[in-house]
């Protein structure tokens, strides 16, 4: 911590709180099915043949500790760009990953179209059959922007 550094106290006047699910519909298009790996391969189709997945649930949660502070929580490892996106709207939300469980890692448009790890590879390790939609980074800045509103 730098020696000039000032702690404030925060006025937690009022404590306020709201949870939003998202859902986050997988990729199954053909551009997704080429995968080089062979292992990622193997995976694949062994999570394909146990059970039929259409998407997840990306839970939200909105807490606010009065005008000062607030949390966007969520249960995913989320891109930066979703944090600097919370952070541009407003300056005193602090985003926060990997509460109330973990379903992966949610990418952004770009991202997911250049594929990697972060779009792509993870499914093997989370266990998902296909990487997610594109669509998802317009529905999540939608949602969290309302929250930041107040609004439903």
């Amino acid at each position: 911590m730098c020696d000039d550094a000032v702690l404030q106290k925060v006025d937690v006047t009022a404590l306020h709180g709201e949870t939003s699910y998202i859902y986050l519909p997988y990729d199954k298009a053909e551009k997704v099915l080429r995968i080089e790996d062979e292992y990622l391969k193997y995976w694949k189709g062994v999570f394909e043949k146990k059970i039929e997945f259409h998407g997840d649930w990306l839970e939200v949660q909105h807490i606010s500790f009065g005008k000062d502070l607030r949390w966007m929580c969520f249960n995913a490892e989320m891109a930066g760009a979703y944090g600097e996106y919370i952070k541009s709207l407003d300056s005193n939300c602090l985003p926060l990953g990997y509460c109330n469980g973990m379903i992966g890692y949610v990418a952004t448009r770009q991202q997911i179209e250049e594929g990697g790890y972060e779009a792509l590879n993870f499914i093997v390790f989370f266990q998902k059959p296909h990487p997610f939609q594109g669509e998802i980074e317009t529905t999540i800045k939608d949602q969290t922007a309302k929250m930041l509103k107040g609004e439903k």
